[in-house]
């Protein structure tokens, strides 16, 4: 009897440890796929992450310069960042890392942007941080206002009259 129940132990065992869960140690893809480095780029600039999975993704974390500022939990895995706070001809590395369900990670080529917040109204350029006063009177001006003139977040003063516009 203690063999026949010696046996059924071992069978048992045999059974419970082959039907174990193999554990994901495969950690995903990723690579930023809306920009190269080396681009330059201003306004709201959005970072597109391309990352996959045979467990699933969980998170993406986006990094500038090393520093955490945004986690992204649902796909498209994406980042609209605002670059109005950066000076001018800042060089920035934006990396993101990849997070499977297993909490495997995977961390993705970094690239360098430079920042260039300069906006375009009637074919001239105008400094987003530097641009305090716009006064274009009697320019012959027409057609809709630009709405990217609300980009220049320092202008105090605003003169249009004399031309033909409108919005």
């Amino acid at each position: 009897m203690s063999f026949i129940f010696g046996l059924l132990t071992i069978v048992s065992l045999l059974f419970i440890f082959s039907c174990e869960e193999e554990v994901d140690t495969t950690p995903p893809t990723v690579s930023i796929s809306s920009h190269t480095s080396g681009q330059t780029v201003n306004g709201i600039v959005t970072i597109e992450v391309i990352t996959q999975d045979n467990e699933g993704i969980s998170k993406v974390e986006f990094y500038i310069n090393d520093s955490l500022f945004f986690t992204d939990t649902e796909s498209p895995y994406e980042y609209d960042w605002i670059t109005f706070q950066y000076e001018d001809s800042s060089e920035l590395v934006i990396k993101v890392l990849s997070y499977d369900n297993s909490d495997n990670s995977t961390e993705s080529q970094p690239i360098l942007l430079t920042i260039y917040n300069i906006v375009e109204l009637w074919g001239e350029y105008y400094s987003v941080k530097a641009t305090t006063e716009l006064i274009l009177v009697n320019n012959g001006l027409t057609g809709s206002i630009p709405s990217t003139i609300g980009n220049l977040t320092h202008l105090n003063t605003l003169v249009l009259g004399g031309n033909d516009l409108s919005g």
